[in-house]
């Protein structure tokens, strides 16, 4: 079964063009940069690399999956199929992407050039990647050219499409917490004010302002009745000191009124009558009339 690059993202980037270090001019050449695509063919059956430098320089290759997975097996990376596709991916889009020139090719624009390779490197592994490059014929290079750049403007229109509904929604965004801002500060209004109010309809002073004149008779009063009660005997007892001994109450004077003395009876002529004798209860002996008079 082949593998699928369904997943496989375009790529598009900007390659330094330099000789092949075996060439005589590899050091003194000056070369133009080259713009390159990386996506797949309109059937979707192959990978396909279109490099120019819209000058003198137009290149192409194509790879099946079976030729990816032989290169996977070059390059040594080890992973599923998708995990291949990814680093293909970032060796691409990374700034150290070239385009090697070979053959006879001059110091100046490399004119002459029989061989082209596309070199990626990643550079957290530092495992590179290099595609060999076709050279295009005389008749279609402009229409290489011209694929390179529609491809590269439709990208543009993606991305600036994208970049616009992430700016519209972060409006949105921005409108909605501004909104929401000013709902908080009109409830926080709110409630501030409402408890200005009840402040002013309790009448409750401040701690610092003095009490006035109206309020004293009320605070006099809850005084009064937070008084504590007197202690009673026993609080009072258990506060005295040790050996000593507990004192007595006061005694408590009577108020029922004291008997009127009775005055001794005096017959007419002046002498005393006799006291009568007292009669005693039923059941005691009755003495002498000696026993009476004492």
């Amino acid at each position: 079964m082949a593998e699928s690059l369904a997943s496989f993202l375009p790529v598009f980037n900007r390659a330094k063009g330099r000789l092949s270090p075996s060439s005589p001019n590899y050091e003194i050449a000056v070369l133009f940069d080259f713009l390159f695509t990386l996506k797949l063919t309109p059937d979707g059956s192959a990978l396909q690399a279109r490099v120019t430098d819209f000058h003198s320089h137009s290149w192409t290759t194509e790879l099946s999956p079976k030729q990816l997975l032989d290169l996977r097996d070059d390059i040594g990376v080890g992973g599923t199929w998708e995990d291949f596709l990814q680093f293909l991916r970032q060796a691409f889009t990374s700034e150290h992407v070239v385009v090697q020139l070979g053959g006879p090719a001059s110091a100046i624009g490399g004119e002459g050039a029989t061989s082209a390779w596309l070199v990626g490197r990643k550079q957290a592994t530092g495992l590179k990647v290099d595609l060999e490059l076709s050279p295009v014929a005389v008749g279609q290079r402009d229409d290489l050219k011209s694929a390179v750049a529609i491809n590269l403007h439709s990208a543009f229109q993606d991305l600036q499409g994208k970049f616009q509904q992430e700016q519209s929604h972060t409006s949105q965004l921005e409108q909605e917490l501004a909104r929401e801002k000013a709902r908080a500060e009109q409830m926080q209004a709110r409630i501030l004010g409402g408890r200005h109010s009840s402040r002013s309809r309790r009448g409750d002073a401040s701690p610092l302002e003095p009490v006035s004149a109206s309020m004293a008779p009320t605070m006099t009063a809850t005084a009064r009745t937070q008084e504590p009660f007197p202690a009673t005997q026993s609080q009072t007892q258990g506060s005295q000191p040790l050996g000593s001994q507990p004192r007595s109450p006061p005694p408590v004077a009577s108020t029922s009124p004291a008997p009127a003395a009775t005055a001794p009876t005096v017959k007419k002529g002046g002498r005393p009558m006799p006291k009568r004798a007292r009669r005693k209860p039923l059941g005691t002996k009755i003495g002498s009339a000696e026993d009476d008079e004492g």
